[in-house]
């Protein structure tokens, strides 16, 4: 402990920077303080060289809907042709595939 004393009073004195003493054993636990938004730990940096990188890099991906029968068929949704008894099955792909709006509320 000796030691450790005579390198904190000789940092002290010869150091422009200020020089403090935590107790033994204490070197492990410290707190980063950052003001700011509760989420800026989550910021990026950008540069225009990124940008035009990811640009390149990204795909844009298409909707693919299939009616897939019980015996495994499929079928491209937009082309079925829809049976007696599939009335749900077809409101289902008209509002789903062909974001049609369905009827129905009037309330009176």
């Amino acid at each position: 402990m000796g030691v450790l004393l005579a390198v904190y009073n000789n940092l002290r004195e010869k150091s422009p920077v200020p020089v403090s003493r935590a107790p033994f054993g204490y070197y492990k636990a410290f707190d980063i303080k950052c003001y700011g938004h509760p989420l800026s730990e989550l910021s990026k940096s950008l540069s225009p060289t990124m940008v035009t990188t990811q640009a390149k890099q990204q795909v844009v991906s298409k909707d693919y809907y299939v009616v897939l029968t019980p015996n495994g068929e499929e079928y491209d949704a937009t082309k079925y042709q829809f049976k007696p008894g599939e009335e749900d099955l077809m409101a289902l792909v008209e509002k789903e595939v062909l974001r049609k709006e369905l009827e129905g509320g009037g309330g009176a």
